[in-house]
């Protein structure tokens, strides 16, 4: 019983964060601030948004001239550029993704090259 508790709870807390990403993008899914709010008061963390990290990858580009970032510098940052990376090489290879065309076209026009060897792009690359 309490392992069918645990797993139901899970269950629920992911369905919640997937809700809660669908909602910042725009879609209807009966998620509100109020709700969200509340989700985070209670101990819920979300991933960032995708606009969030994007941004700050264009400040620290746009103040260091590359996009090297280190998991020394921010490891959350770095992670979620990996992910990105990896995530850019499937769409480009016209595989399914949440990434849009929108998002590949700016992740390139930041010196992402798409796949599992790692971000490479800025001054004194190429």
């Amino acid at each position: 019983e309490t392992d069918e508790e645990l797993v139901a709870l899970r269950q629920w807390a992911k369905n919640q964060r997937n809700m809660h990403v669908r909602w910042r993008q725009g879609h209807d899914v009966g998620m509100t601030q109020e709700k969200a709010e509340m989700l985070k008061e209670i101990g819920m963390d979300f991933p960032p948004a995708w606009e969030d990290m994007y941004v700050k990858i264009v400040q620290y580009k746009a103040q260091n001239g590359d996009i090297e970032i280190t998991t020394d510098y921010d490891p959350i940052l770095a992670a979620w550029m990996a992910r990105q990376n990896e995530v850019l090489g499937r769409h480009l290879q016209g595989k399914s993704t949440r990434l849009s065309d929108d998002q590949a076209m700016r992740l390139l026009g930041l010196g992402f090259q798409g796949g599992r060897n790692g971000v490479t792009g800025g001054a004194g690359s190429g």
